[in-house]
C-alpha cells in the first residue's frame, strides 16, 4: 500500500502515512491503475552515406551550399557528382539535384530581371540620337527591388529546405519535383 498524499510505501495496518501524517484508509490506499503513457512514433534514422553520414546532413549541406551564390552551386555541382556517382540514396540524389537546379533557375531569373534595365537603357541612347528619351530610373529601382527580394527569398527557401532535409523531408516545387521525379531513379 502507499499513502494517497504523498506515495510513501506503508504497511496495511497503518492509520497514518508515517512520513506526511496523511489519513489512510483501506480504499485511499491502493494505488489507482494508471495507463502507460502513449510512446510517439519514433521515426526511423536516414540512412547512412559511404563516408558515414547521413543522407540528411549531406542533402542539407547541398541546400545550405547553395546559399553561396555562385560558388556555393559550383561546390553544390560536387555534391550532386558525387550523390549520382557514389550513392544510390534517392531522397539524397533528389535533394541535391534540387538544390543545384533552384540555384540555377534563381541565378537565370535574376540575369534576366536584370537585363531589362539594361534594355530599356539601350533604347533610351538609341533615342537619344534623335534628341529623344526618357527616365528609366525608376524601372531601374522597380527591378533592382525585385532582384533583392528575389535573393531574400532564395535564402529563406534553401535555409528551409536545409532543415526539413536533415529530417528526411523536403518542400515541394512543383515543376522542379516533376523534372526530379521524371529523370531521377
Amino acid at each position: 500500500m502507499f499513502c494517497p498524499k504523498c506515495g510513501n510505501p506503508i504497511q496495511e495496518n497503518e492509520k497514518f502515512c508515517p512520513k506526511c501524517g496523511a489519513p489512510v484508509n483501506e480504499t485511499q490506499a491502493a494505488p489507482a491503475a494508471q495507463p502507460a503513457p502513449a510512446s510517439k512514433p519514433v521515426a526511423a534514422p536516414l540512412p547512412k552515406t559511404k563516408i558515414g553520414l547521413s543522407v540528411g546532413i549531406v542533402a542539407a549541406a547541398a541546400y545550405f551550399l547553395g546559399l553561396l551564390g555562385g560558388v556555393g552551386l559550383l561546390a553544390c555541382l560536387i555534391v550532386v557528382g558525387y550523390a549520382f556517382l557514389c550513392e544510390t540514396d534517392k531522397f539524397l540524389r533528389k535533394s541535391a539535384l534540387k538544390a543545384l537546379m533552384l540555384g540555377l533557375c534563381v541565378t537565370v531569373l535574376t540575369a534576366v530581371l536584370n537585363l531589362i534595365p539594361d534594355f530599356l537603357a539601350l533604347i533610351n541612347t538609341f533615342l537619344g540620337i534623335f534628341r529623344t528619351g526618357f527616365s528609366y530610373t525608376v524601372i531601374r529601382q522597380i527591378f533592382a527591388t525585385f532582384t533583392g527580394i528575389l535573393t531574400y527569398a532564395e535564402g529563406i527557401f534553401y535555409l528551409l529546405l536545409g532543415f526539413f532535409a536533415l529530417s528526411g523531408k523536403t518542400i515541394p516545387v512543383p515543376f522542379l519535383d516533376k523534372l526530379l521525379d521524371k529523370h531521377v531513379g
